[in-house]
């Protein structure tokens, strides 16, 4: 928006408590969040990436099912901010898949029931072809047949171009193998490594540069250094493995609604999913695997990421709660230097999924677009344009949390979250050098468990077209005594812009 443009917008509300206090500090920028820093994670099979990113089979081109059109609509809302969504597909089915054209054997490999077929790819290309997003292909390492997995790396780079595929991911959660029953136990990580490295030396084989991605294990325990989340082998994989890795890849769920009993840090609740160990811890881990990457020049990317394991918790991950905790985090993660995340979409029943198609009668699909998705979009408009993380410093109740930016045009984007259920207030922020008038955009709810409801600037993105509906509402806030004054909505968070 022209500076122009913003004397004319309504002053912003005030008043109320004082909820934060705080200075940016815009002398002392941090990393660059990289572009396409948002992404997707969805799985093999006929529940999922056709389910969410085709539309219905008998509209084809030719053969080949339409791209969803609402679905393009939502990752080019993202796209025109933050650069094309990273799609993932992997997630369990990676090690369920098979190349039903590998030269190798005439029935699928035990263990393989998923088959994926030419119809798929060109399916898939139609998808990218439109959105331009680039992909992580998952690899099946459960087989344990490296050749099977060169072949069907061979064939998806024909057809979908090697220039889309950022990376294929080699097996899907190798920590918990034993635990699936995918391998004997004991299944230790010095068997991995040498069972990874045999699907390396194929793949080389096939072509010397295809870009590689692992370990992709789950760091579901609460401690970055828990034996089952293998992390403390992360540099004796690196030493052996760097030469070969385009990115280093792992998992992580805060919460998880499968095998955890109430009362656990780990059982979903809105305390529990808006607390410290649900984000800030989450960037903490983060930081020791940049830290152990970083010698070897490899970017790490977290991706599969959602809020609570098993397919979410219905009332929960679908809620206004679910975008507060997707900002913040996505925050604390780009702080620590990951290069990008991939949210996990799941199967159509899934409860986490930032958006879903939903069949309505026999010929029609709506898209339902959730609270996660208005989160994520609020990160998106503040990591636009090359931003990097300012710090900030200041005080004010523990359940408002303030992350700022500036991007390569000098803009700064200063966001406030309340994650308080029922408090609502003002927050004072002092921006040195600033001193432009800003414009104020506010993410509101009904309220921290309402699933419907949310806006964005005073926005709903429709069902139907994956576009924002309604006026785009914004206010101007003054620089007042070297600070900008601002009420903050509870359950909600304020994004204001000071342009350069």
């Amino acid at each position: 928006m022209v500076l122009g443009a913003v004397d004319s917008l309504p002053v912003a509300p005030a008043g109320g408590p004082i909820l934060l206090t705080a200075k940016v500090e815009t002398g002392r920028p941090g990393l660059d969040i990289a572009p396409s820093f948002i992404g997707f994670s969805t799985e093999y099979g006929g529940g999922s990436v056709e389910h969410y990113f085709y539309r219905r089979l008998y509209e084809t081109i030719g053969s080949v099912p339409k791209p969803n059109p609402v679905v393009v609509q939502l990752f080019k809302n993202l796209t025109v901010l933050q650069g094309p969504p990273v799609l993932r597909v992997g997630g369990n089915s990676t090690d369920q898949m098979w190349w039903t054209r590998h030269p190798f054997a005439s029935t699928p490999p035990q263990g393989a029931s998923i088959a994926i077929t030419p119809a798929w790819l060109k399916a898939t290309r139609a998808f990218v072809d439109t959105t331009h997003t680039p992909l992580i292909l998952g690899i099946n390492l459960a087989v344990n047949q490296p050749q099977l997995g060169a072949a069907w790396a061979k064939a998806a780079w024909a057809e979908l171009g090697g220039h889309r595929i950022q990376a294929f991911e080699i097996g899907n959660e190798p920590n918990y193998f034993a635990k699936h029953g995918l391998r004997s136990a004991p299944f230790g990580f010095a068997q991995y490594l040498q069972q990874f490295k045999a699907y390396v030396y194929a793949l080389r084989a096939w072509h010397s540069k295809v870009p590689l991605a692992g370990p992709a294990t789950s760091a579901a325990s609460p401690h970055y250094l828990s034996l089952n989340s293998w992390a403390q082998y992360l540099p004796e994989f690196l030493r052996a493995m760097s030469p070969h890795l385009t990115m280093v890849t792992y998992h992580r769920y805060p919460l998880n609604r499968c095998h955890v009993d109430p009362g656990s840090a780990r059982y979903p609740t809105v305390g529990e999913l808006l607390s410290p160990a649900a984000s800030a811890q989450l960037g903490q881990e983060a930081e020791q695997y940049v830290r152990d990457a970083k010698p070897y020049h490899v970017p790490v990317r977290v991706s599969e990421i959602n809020s609570i394991a098993c397919g979410g918790a219905p009332g929960l991950s679908n809620s206004a709660a679910s975008a507060l905790w997707a900002t913040d985090t996505l925050f604390y993660l780009a702080q620590a230097g990951i290069s990008g995340v991939n949210f996990q979409v799941g199967g159509y029943r899934s409860t986490y999924a930032p958006f879903r198609v939903v069949q309505v009668g026999v010929e029609r699909e709506n898209v339902e677009v959730y609270p996660l998705y208005y989160g994520l979009l609020l990160f998106a408009q503040a990591a636009s344009h090359q931003a990097r993380i300012l710090p900030t410093i200041g005080h004010g109740l523990a359940e408002v949390k303030l992350w700022a930016t500036r991007d390569a045009r000098g803009t700064v984007h200063v966001v406030v979250i309340n994650q308080s259920a029922s408090r609502a207030g003002h927050a004072a922020i002092q921006i040195p050098g600033a001193g432009n008038p800003a414009t104020l955009v506010y993410l509101h709810s009904q309220g921290l468990t309402a699933t419907t409801g949310m806006t964005l600037a005073g926005q709903t993105y429709a069902t139907q077209s994956g576009k924002p509906q309604g006026p785009y509402t914004a206010y101007r806030v003054q620089d007042r005594a070297g600070y900008y004054e601002f009420a903050v909505p509870a359950a909600g968070a304020a994004l204001l812009t000071v342009p350069g």
